[in-house]
């Protein structure tokens, strides 16, 4: 895939999933393709991009098995989505904020740095 289908978010997320899965390797890659497969179906279904993400971190615990608190990646992903959902993610630079928009305990600045290539 030559660029991703930005105009459709289940199918952007779903080409995520895929490029996790090809990319990534050990476990780490195949929960990531697990956490955006289960975000691009929720995306399908109707849920904004915050409600997909948590339905793919569901997925992810489920199939994973961690829990916050297990020192894993769930640990970094669970409050930076968590913040998305409560809409305190903001555009990268705003209101004084850090680079990537973090709140104030840089949770969403987790999120991007767990999620980049």
């Amino acid at each position: 895939m030559r660029r991703l289908p930005l105009a459709d978010l289940a199918a952007t997320l779903n080409a995520l999933s895929g490029i996790f899965a090809r990319s990534m390797g050990g476990s780490s890659g195949v929960l990531m393709a697990i956490l955006f497969s289960s975000a691009g179906a929720s995306a399908a279904g109707g849920s904004s991009l915050a409600s997909a993400f948590m339905a793919g971190l569901e997925r992810l615990q489920f199939y994973g098995g961690a829990n916050v608190g297990d020192r894993t990646s769930v640990d970094a992903l669970f409050p930076a989505l968590k913040s998305l959902a409560a809409g305190l993610c903001r555009q990268a630079g705003t209101q004084g904020r850090g680079q990537y928009g973090e709140d104030e305990n840089g949770a969403c600045g987790a999120l991007f740095l767990c999620l980049r290539p």
